[in-house]
């Protein structure tokens, strides 16, 4: 009687072909330091920072059968920073998106548990501007673009609350990203250009946070 009233519950979770589903991430923080230090001649030299991130990231996916959805992201990221060290005052205004499309194949889509495995191609775009007041100087300013673009392979894990609302995390990925950034000295007209491109793995619990996942 135990075995079937069990395998009737499991029944009620997973996911179906034609199955819509609805995710994503949100991030806020927020950071300050002060310090102070004080000379051999007694002098005192203060220095701050402050720092403010933000993301919201969602996300839509559609089954074709009950093992294999396909899906996309699209992004907002900002943030902004301020440090003053003496008498210099750095700040920066960062924003940009990203937008990807990813492939997910579940092992047993009908269970509470749903294990799966995600193949996701990404772009990001970022912009910053940047400002050195300092004291009985001009002010100087510059800008930088960053452009990212990486696939990667992860892992991952859905956990059923009720019929429709899941929680969903990945575990580790096994990705290569190429990137490329400019940069100009609004004062000078100086510019540099950076390319950069790498493999990364990475199999641990220091970043494993669950998501919430919903089907429609």
């Amino acid at each position: 009687m135990y075995s079937t009233s069990y395998t009737q519950e499991e029944t009620k979770y997973g996911f179906n072909k034609s199955d819509f589903i609805v995710a994503g991430s949100i991030s806020y923080s927020k950071g300050d330091s002060n310090s102070k230090f004080m000379s051999n001649d007694r002098q005192t030299f203060t220095s701050s920072s402050e720092n403010k991130n933000f993301f919201l990231i969602p996300e839509v996916g559609y089954f074709l059968s009950d093992y294999f959805m396909i899906g996309t992201k699209i992004g907002y990221i900002t943030g902004k920073s301020k440090n003053y060290n003496g008498n210099i005052l750095f700040e920066n205004k960062s924003s940009g998106y990203t937008a990807s499309l990813f492939g997910r194949y579940y092992v047993i889509p009908k269970k509470r548990i749903s294990l799966f495995t995600e193949l996701e191609g990404s772009y990001s775009k970022i912009d910053s501007k940047n400002s050195r007041n300092e004291f009985l100087n001009l002010p100087s300013f510059s800008e930088n673009e960053q452009e990212s673009y990486s696939i990667s392979f992860a892992p991952g894990v859905n956990i059923f609350i009720n019929q429709n609302l899941a929680l969903t995390s990945k575990i580790g990925n096994i990705g290569y990203t190429r990137s490329k950034s400019s940069f100009i000295d609004l004062e000078n007209n100086d510019t540099s250009n950076n390319k950069n491109s790498g493999f990364s793995a990475s199999v641990n619990l220091d970043n494993f946070f669950f998501g919430f996942l919903y089907t429609i």
